[in-house]
């Protein structure tokens, strides 16, 4: 059964009553806001006196929560169209025109407490008619916390999707959700976040459910379950050619474009899906400020059955010109994280993760003429491996090596898979857990340039049967870089953590990688990016089936939850084996780990790497100076050099610190 409450034609009877017996509401949300909201300096692009017609697409959203007839308000909507300010106006109106009690949702705890200090607050601050009823949080008496606010007549509290007790506290009448698909599948046991709050309005009659959010992945984003469950609204502008009423899609956005379907983004431009008008940015924003007066505006395609759902991508936006958006569409084009985030925030649109299944007769036919005796070289300026890094697995009878060749923008070789056979509880110069650190310590890879490559960082996977072993081995081995890892399952956890913790029993840096999303990006490459270059992926001729079906092992499933939410599962059939597809991932985070700098930015580094081997082949008279190329990802700009100061003294010697 659909958990999701809607209006019942009884409720409808009721709520067409009370606008008779009722009296209407003093004001709009959408006037009041004209009349009393002011926007922050320093947090606000336009800060003052906040005025509607800048962004008429949201009239429509704001007034629907004072409309009685309109229970639920999903808003799917992209980044920069104002979905902040929306909820801050819809709030600021219920604390001093209808002052009720409210719950607002954020992701974490972490992002409540932000959005309460870096928006909220500004708003009470700026705003004088919420000034004058919300007390001042900084007084011994107040109060007002950072995660509750009071005013005559109500409270507000803002908490997080993670946090189950908030969730079920006191009954609140108005129910906010921000960024809904970033919550994640259940606030510890209880079960859905938004829906665990929806029960704390179940006694209001006049009760408000809004959601806003841009959206994921399709088939498993919440706020589009919710849209699709709306009316569906969507934002019609009116051609100043010929009339005909449209919303402003990307297909109809054009620029001047070159041969590899790049060109200048500084040209872009949309037409009109008819006449074929040019519209720039000007007539844009005017089309979009007209609309409602001319036929336009919102206009739903789906019954209204007490849910009013709102659809809406950037290309609306006042703020954010055709030509940037072009820009970040060129930036994304060949990387599929950066195509998934451009179809999520900027479009408004779910990414289809139906294609990230994958084949092993696709990718055999890729393998190319390189051995791991002799990997590609960068003769001709042509970017090749830079970095080596390792991928270990662990079996109960056997541990294995997957290694493989970093270049810039992260393209990949895969060089070999080496399998050490033995019992990885035998410790001693005979198991393999020898045999393991002797071939990363000695093993070199030479490239058809000259150079000489060899394994610089590895990640060893900890779980399984021999735990204990692993940690003993990495903690042994800190000077060969030889990183202890864990994987943990679920969306939105990054594949390199930003955190470590501390292994019990032995003395070792132990850290939980977001296994999902590195899957995610290998299938994403190994899919979509067809064509030598950044984030592609070559397989040489030593590559054989076993390997191919290993690596295409896994698939995504959707299982409905205890709460019915579908969520995101890798799986590997019973009969496959999936120790390549562990080892590339592994071999990947461990190029996040091999980076020196704090901010774990690998394409930095491979940019330095790059200067360093270009260094080395001329010095070796591989490469001409004078007709090298300068690649599309190299800084132009030379590196400081550190200055020179006295050198500290050292410290004086001791048992303890010289033994």
């Amino acid at each position: 059964m659909n958990l999701h409450e809607v209006l019942t034609p009884a409720r409808h009877a009721l709520a067409a009553a009370a606008l008779v017996f009722l009296p209407p509401p003093k004001l709009k949300i959408s006037e009041w806001a004209d009349e009393f909201r002011q926007l922050s300096a320093g947090i606000s692009a336009e800060p003052g006196q906040w005025r509607t017609s800048r962004t008429p697409y949201l009239r429509e959203p704001m007034d629907a929560f004072v409309d009685p007839t309109v229970m639920t308000i999903v808003c799917m909507f992209c980044t920069q169209v104002g979905k902040s300010e929306l909820l801050n106006n819809v709030i600021g109106y219920f604390i001093h025109q209808d002052p009720s009690t409210i719950l607002l949702i954020q992701p974490t705890i972490k992002t409540a407490n932000d959005y309460s200090k870096e928006r909220l607050a500004p708003m009470i601050r700026d705003t004088p008619v919420l000034a004058d009823v919300v007390g001042d949080n900084k007084t011994r008496s107040s109060e007002n916390t950072i995660s509750v606010k009071t005013y005559p007549g109500g409270t507000m509290a803002v908490i997080g999707a993670n946090a189950p007790s908030g969730l079920a506290s006191r009954p609140r009448r108005i129910v906010l959700g921000d960024e809904v698909d970033r919550y994640p599948a259940s606030a510890g046991d209880e079960g859905d976040p938004f829906n665990l709050a929806r029960k704390r309005a179940k006694t209001f009659w006049n009760k408000k459910f809004g959601l806003v959010s841009s959206p994921t992945i399709k088939g498993e984003s919440r706020i589009e379950e919710e849209f699709e469950l709306s009316d569906q609204r969507r934002f019609y502008v009116i051609c100043e050619d010929c009339d005909h009423s449209q919303t402003l899609k990307w297909s109809n956005v054009h620029w001047d474009k070159d041969a590899a379907g790049d060109g200048d983004a500084n040209t872009a431009y949309m037409s009109c899906e008819t006449c074929g008008a040019v519209w720039y940015d000007a007539i844009v924003n005017r089309m979009v400020k007209e609309a409602t007066g001319k036929g336009g505006g919102w206009i739903a395609s789906k019954p209204f059955r007490g849910i009013a759902g709102f659809h809406l991508n950037e290309l609306y936006s006042p703020w954010v010109p055709l030509s940037e958006i072009v820009q970040d569409w060129l930036d994304a084009k060949g990387k599929p994280e950066k195509l998934k985030i451009f179809v999520n925030t900027t479009l408004a649109e779910t990414w289809d993760d139906s294609r990230e299944r994958l084949e092993p007769g696709d990718l055999k036919n890729r393998r190319e003429a390189y051995t791991p005796e002799e990997l590609p070289g960068m003769e001709d300026d042509t970017p090749g491996p830079l970095v080596i890094t390792g991928g270990i697995d662990t079996q109960d009878d056997r541990l294995e090596l997957g290694v493989y060749a970093w270049g810039l923008g992260q393209e990949c070789w895969f060089v070999e898979q080496v399998v050490f056979n033995g019992n990885p509880a035998d410790l001693t110069d005979r198991g393999p857990w020898h045999e393991l650190i002797e071939y990363i310590k000695y093993k070199e890879y030479p490239t058809s340039d000259g150079r000489v490559l060899k394994i610089e960082a590895s990640c060893l996977d900890t779980g399984g049967h021999f735990t204990t072993e692993a940690y003993r081995f990495c903690s042994a081995n800190k000077r060969y870089r030889v990183f202890a890892i864990k994987g943990q399952g679920g969306e939105g956890r990054p594949l390199w953590p930003v955190n470590k913790s501390r292994a019990k029993k032995v003395r070792v840096d132990l850290y939980h990688l977001g296994v999902d999303q590195g899957k995610s990006t290998i299938y994403a490459r190994l899919r979509r990016i067809e064509a030598p270059g950044p984030g592609y992926i070559h397989f040489p001729q030593t590559a054989d089936n076993d390997y191919f079906d290993q690596l295409t092992s896994e698939k995504v499933v959707s299982k409905a939850g205890a709460d019915g939410r579908k969520v995101r599962k890798w799986v590997v059939p019973a009969d496959k084996r999936n120790e390549a597809l562990d080892c590339v991932v592994y071999a990947y985070a461990a190029l996040f780990a091999r980076d020196p700098s704090k901010k774990k930015d690998p394409d930095k580094y491979l940019i330095g790497r790059h200067r360093a081997a270009m260094r080395q082949l001329e010095k070796i008279g591989t490469v001409d100076t004078d007709s090298k190329q300068k690649t599309e990802t190299q800084e132009t700009k030379p590196t400081p050099r550190r200055k020179r100061g006295k050198r500290a003294r050292p410290r004086a010697g001791g048992f303890v610190t010289n033994w």
